[in-house]
């Protein structure tokens, strides 16, 4: 499997979420994962938090988060 990491975005003081791209089991992949530093120091992926779909669903999510930005917008939440 191959991975390229997109963006980290610090969610809190000890978690991350990363978007990556990869390709798994033939198929291209989009994954959002929330990562939490380990007491070692390590970032390791939450085996509960996040999801992976194929890429081609992409462009929808994206619609569908540019709808919740205008949306918090509105509600004065950002």
């Amino acid at each position: 499997m191959s991975e390229h990491l997109i963006a980290t975005i610090e969610k809190n003081r000890t978690e991350q979420i990363r978007v990556s791209l990869a390709h798994f089991s033939g198929h291209d992949i989009c994954s959002v994962r929330v990562f939490f530093e380990a007491d070692d120091g390590t970032w390791r992926p939450s085996p509960k938090a996040g999801l992976a779909f194929k890429v081609d669903k992409l462009p929808g999510l994206v619609e569908a988060l540019t709808q919740a930005v205008a949306k918090a917008q509105e509600l004065g939440q950002l």
